[in-house]
């Protein structure tokens, strides 16, 4: 069972466990004061502290709820139910089971840019021709559909190309194949963006994963991992065949990201229209305008214009 609290001891607020880091104890001790806390939030102990008995002195809770292996934690108390959320994205990952999988790299990177741009940038590859040469000859840029989403995510596939095992800078990869995908499914890279801020994509042989988190305006922190099945693993496969190829395009992206936000920053921008085929990319405009509208509520659209 997963728990959350509000990581700051009752006392005087410091910092249990800090930013980036983990700790495997049977207790929770604050290092300034040393309350301490049992793994269910309890107070167990105050030093020189006659504190009453009938006194709630325990950790603040926090919603939480794990999701296919992923904790996703509301910290404001008021979202909408998690299942709302995610609609029926989960439909789509059951056969890469990502509960299951093994994560074998993770990078984290800085992008000057507003996490609203990266989102937008996901959810089209009509910038893939010009910007990912690497992306372009493994994966076709164009005839790819969206998914009818429902609930806080969007998304569609697009084909590898006959020429390529897998998303790799050459290629190259592996041809084991998720058991429960068809032949078709097997041989599509699929997106999914669920708001506010994590990007699924998920092949035949691996998932890759993008967390946003906002820092500022126009700064985002992005945590990107690689998971792969243990079978694959256990077969020797070495995966930096995939680490190599998001790193690379990733680079790509922040860098086309970072210049976006400059643009839209000048005070004389004024945005053009969009391409027909940038329909995830309409529907999230659309949900960003009824969630920044008065009055805002409701189910979240998602899919295709």
């Amino acid at each position: 069972m997963v728990r959350a609290w509000v990581n700051a001891c009752r006392h005087r607020g410091h910092e249990l466990v800090r930013a980036g880091c983990s700790v495997r104890a049977r207790a929770i001790r604050c290092a300034y004061h040393a309350w301490v806390y049992r793994l269910d939030g309890s107070l167990r102990n105050a030093p020189r502290f006659d504190l009453p008995d009938d006194e709630d002195l325990g950790l603040l809770p926090v919603r939480s709820a794990v999701w296919h292996g992923w904790l996703f934690v509301n910290a404001a108390g008021d979202a909408e139910p998690l299942e709302t959320v995610t609609g029926n994205l989960g439909s789509y990952l059951d056969a890469y089971d990502p509960a299951a999988l093994v994560t074998v790299a993770t990078r984290r990177y800085e992008v000057a840019a507003n996490w609203k741009l990266i989102f937008e940038n996901y959810l089209e590859c009509y910038h893939c021709p010009s910007v990912h040469p690497e992306l372009s000859r493994v994966q076709r840029t164009a005839g790819g559909e969206d998914f009818p989403a429902t609930g806080a995510w969007f998304g569609g596939l697009l084909d590898l190309r006959n020429s390529a095992r897998s998303m790799s800078l050459d290629g190259s990869g592996s041809d084991w194949v998720f058991p429960r995908l068809d032949e078709d499914r097997a041989r599509q890279v699929c997106y999914h963006g669920l708001l506010p801020g994590l990007f699924v994509t998920a092949l035949h042989d691996y998932l890759v994963t993008h967390r946003l988190e906002p820092l500022a305006a126009g700064r985002t922190r992005v945590v990107c991992e690689w998971l792969f099945p243990e079978e694959l693993l256990s077969r020797g496969t070495d995966p930096a065949y995939a680490v190599d190829f998001w790193h690379t395009t990733n680079a790509q992206d922040w860098a086309a990201c970072e210049s976006t936000q400059r643009g839209v920053s000048h005070p004389r921008y004024v945005p053009g229209p969009l391409a027909p085929h940038e329909g995830a990319l309409r529907a999230f405009h659309r949900w960003l305008a009824d969630a920044c509208g008065p009055g805002a509520a409701g189910p979240v659209p998602g899919g295709a214009a």
